[in-house]
């Protein structure tokens, strides 16, 4: 089994909420304790970005953008699912199994990996003093994240929920660790960094269905640009 699979402590430990009533819980799994990333994970990563990365610029020009601001242009660094998956069959692995049954079982609910290669699993890069992401919501049922870089109150780069019931919700990124959440109908974004720096994080997209997984029209061209739609 695995090491989270017959732990209710660790399951208990690995639980919080978010803003109360209005958002699910959401799940953390320390990949670097369990011992699910290979030693050479970091400089995969960044040898990706360096060679695959996609420059995009995020404007709000998307339904699920949830940004105070009706103009802004947000740069992003991307790497799509079939670069990721193509470079690093670990990544792919992990997405497929280890990390859509600790999904699964943490939801405690059937989870499936996206069919759409290029949407399944990213890179994102926030390179730089003021790089953030915008606030949006998810199509998915559930997100799965894993930090590649660290974050603290020193270098800005958290990433915050919005909650409609009481304060908003700060998780700082802590390199290595998993977090698997539903914010389909709650507001989060990538606060500004502080310090010129790399902030890092792969997103995975999972569903209900293994068949039916909706994806709103004109979202890859939004997030990956018109010439890699």
């Amino acid at each position: 089994p695995l090491p989270w699979a017959h732990s209710k402590r660790a399951r208990a430990q690995a639980r919080r909420k978010l803003g109360g009533s209005d958002m699910n819980n959401f799940f953390t799994w320390d990949l670097n304790s369990a011992g699910l990333l290979p030693s050479s994970w970091e400089e995969e990563i960044a040898a990706a970005i360096q060679q695959n990365g996609v420059s995009t610029i995020l404007s709000g020009d998307s339904e699920q953008s949830r940004e105070d601001s009706s103009r802004y242009e947000i740069p992003v660094l991307v790497v799509t699912g079939d670069d990721c998956s193509g470079r690093m069959p670990w990544l792919r692995g992990l997405y497929q199994n280890e990390l859509r049954e600790f999904a699964s079982r943490s939801f405690q609910r059937s989870l499936f990996v996206a069919n759409d290669l290029k949407s399944s699993i990213n890179i994102n890069c926030l390179r730089g003093i003021g790089a953030r992401y915008e606030a949006h919501v998810d199509t998915n049922p559930v997100t799965g994240l894993i930090f590649a870089t660290n974050a603290t109150p020193q270098t800005g780069g958290q990433l915050v929920f919005r909650s409609n019931s009481g304060p908003d919700i700060v998780v700082w990124p802590e390199k290595g660790v998993f977090l698997a959440f539903d914010a389909r109908k709650i507001s989060h974004f990538v606060a500004p960094l502080t310090v010129d720096m790399d902030r890092i994080s792969l997103p995975m997209n999972y569903y209900e269905s293994a068949y039916e997984q909706p994806r709103p029209e004109g979202l890859d061209e939004y997030l990956y640009g018109k010439n890699n739609k």
